[in-house]
């Protein structure tokens, strides 16, 4: 069996963070459109991203709203990649990203009204997630709302072989595929719940339409270093290796109100 003690490496975020891929999280833009949607934003909200990667959700929300965003991440090359992107959009003067040091946000408590994660949580070891879940409580007012889209495992699945596709994960990608505690949405629903919050919503995600996440300039990127070619080729092989794992999962968006 898979034991959740095993620490994560995050190789392939890493790789990808070299590659400065964006929307990397699971339905990719219809993730990101109905989160949004769903966030329901009002001018001079204080709003946190949790994991914001390459930046590309801060851009959308600051191009599309009077808000005071704020990101947090945990890897450097992720925060240098949306530093540069910022920075290009013209929109560095709406945007404050931050590394967490030792995973803890720098933010006083109370101080947001909304944040939101796009797959984050969901495949994280279990003292980072609970030490992440009390960081985004303590940093939300009461009454705000958490919103997290993540890929969770489908009900009923036989533990062998959840079992198998983590440990499998593990070895080639440095991350599970998703929780190592075989979550399926109503157990995360009842995780958020012993953490503080009320659950609004957990909707599954549709299909996204668009199979082009706009990345293909990235492969320029490998021509130019011939060792992150040879990563591009093991991934390749990697992720053909593991192109049936995603039967297993679903997309959710959680809406959560903290209590």
């Amino acid at each position: 069996m898979n034991k959740p003690s095993i620490k994560s490496s995050f190789s392939y975020l890493k790789y990808l963070a070299k590659k400065n891929e964006t929307d990397i999280h699971p339905k990719r833009k219809n993730a990101t459109d109905l989160l949004i949607k769903k966030l329901e934003l009002v001018d001079g909200q204080n709003v946190l991203e949790v994991g914001f990667g390459a930046g590309k959700s801060l851009i959308r929300l600051a191009s599309a709203f009077n808000i005071n965003l704020f990101g947090v991440d945990i890897m450097p090359q992720m925060f240098h990649n949306a530093e540069r992107r910022i920075s290009k959009s013209g929109l560095k003067d709406k945007i404050r990203i931050f590394l967490a040091e030792n995973k803890k946000f720098p933010f006083a408590d109370n101080f947001f009204d909304i944040a939101f994660s796009e797959s984050v949580l969901g495949f994280q070891d279990n003292d980072d997630l609970d030490l992440m879940i009390l960081e985004i409580s303590r940093v939300l007012k009461p009454g705000g709302r958490f919103a997290a889209n993540d890929a969770v495992w489908k009900k009923g699945l036989n533990p062998d072989v959840v079992s198998r596709i983590n440990a499998g994960c593990l070895i080639d990608f440095g991350m599970r595929h998703a929780s190592p505690n075989y979550w399926d949405f109503e157990d995360w629903n009842k995780f958020y719940m012993q953490n503080g919050f009320d659950v609004i919503s957990s909707e599954l995600i549709p299909d996204e339409k668009i199979k082009s996440n706009g990345n293909e300039k990235n492969s320029v990127l490998s021509l130019l270093n011939p060792f992150l070619m040879l990563q591009d080729i093991s991934y390749r092989n990697k992720l053909r290796r593991h192109r049936n794992d995603k039967e297993y999962v679903e997309a959710r968006l959680f809406i959560l109100r903290k209590r």
